[in-house]
C-alpha cells in the first residue's frame, strides 16, 4: 500500500518506523542504507541528525487531533477523548521513542514536547474542574497528580515493550 504525503513526510513516516523499531541511536548511515537512498540525500533535506528528529517530532504532532471544547455535562467522554486523542496518540505506540527523545535529545523534547504536554495537562485540569462543579469528581481532586500518574504508566509501559 503506497503512503500518503509529500516525498518528505514519506521519507520522514519511514524514518519513524526505523526509530520506533530500533532507537534513536540509528546512524544516518543505517538510515540511509536502510531507506536505499544516499545520505547526501537526506542531508539535501536535513541540516543534521537533530533536525530530522525535530522534523518527525513536529509531523507526529501535526497529526494529532485538535482539541475539542468540553460540552456542559459531558466531562467524562470529554477526558476519553483527550486521553485517547492526544495522550495515547502522542505517546502510546510511540511512547519508546518519547522516552529515548527525552533521554538522548532532552533540549529538543524540552523544546517541541513540553508545551504540548503541558497544553495537555491545561485541559485535563479543566476538564477535571468542571467535573467537579458537574458532580463527576469529588473535591480536591488532585490533578497534578493524576497528570503525573498517567505519564509516568505511559513511560513504563514503554519501557516494558
Amino acid at each position: 500500500m503506497a503512503r500518503k504525503g509529500t516525498a518528505k513526510e514519506v521519507f520522514i513516516d519511514r524514518v519513524m518506523t526505523i526509530y520506533m523499531k530500533e532507537g534513536l541511536h540509528t546512524t544516518m548511515d543505517e538510515i540511509s542504507k536502510r531507506l536505499k537512498i544516499s545520505k547526501r540525500t537526506i542531508y539535501e533535506q536535513f541540516k543534521d541528525k537533530t533536525d530530522l528528529i525535530r522534523s518527525c517530532v513536529l509531523h507526529m504532532q501535526e497529526q494529532l487531533p485538535p482539541y475539542v471544547e468540553i460540552k456542559k455535562g459531558e466531562v467524562v467522554p470529554y477526558l476519553h477523548d483527550l486521553l485517547d486523542n492526544h495522550v495515547r496518540c502522542m505517546f502510546g505506540d510511540r511512547a519508546r521513542f518519547m522516552l529515548n527523545l527525552q533521554v538522548e535529545y532532552p533540549d529538543l523534547y524540552k523544546e517541541l514536547c513540553t508545551p504540548l504536554l503541558e497544553k495537555t495537562k491545561n485541559h485535563l485540569i479543566s476538564a477535571l474542574e468542571e467535573g467537579v462543579s458537574n458532580g463527576y469528581v469529588r473535591p480536591g481532586f488532585n490533578t497534578e497528580f493524576l497528570f503525573s500518574y498517567l505519564m509516568k504508566h505511559v513511560y513504563l509501559v514503554a519501557s516494558d515493550n
